[in-house]
């Protein structure tokens, strides 16, 4: 148990020393003010990163659709992927 808490103190005190730099999806500050970023981690970004909304190119991202080829054959698929077009996302349908 003595040796434990002195692993436990090790680790949380290299941890202390040795801060690394943040990032998101292996992407620095920098990079990440050059890529796009979707909409869904926005607020997460700008908050950890001291980066304004505004800053951010953010997109709308992909859309799957699964279906059975009867839904497809019918048309009911057809119609949600139009849909989720409207919203801006990149739809793709695969039954």
């Amino acid at each position: 148990m003595h040796y434990t808490k002195k692993l436990v103190f090790f680790i949380l005190l290299i941890g202390i020393l040795l801060p690394s730099q943040k990032s998101f999806r292996g992407l620095k500050k920098d990079q990440i003010l050059h890529s796009s970023v979707p909409i869904s981690f926005t607020h997460h970004i700008a908050s950890n990163y001291d980066i304004l909304p505004q800053q951010l190119s953010a997109v709308r991202g992909s859309y799957l659709i699964i279906s059975r080829q009867g839904l497809v054959n019918q048309g009911y698929v057809d119609v949600f992927a139009d849909f989720k077009n409207t919203q801006g996302f990149d739809v793709s349908v695969v039954a």
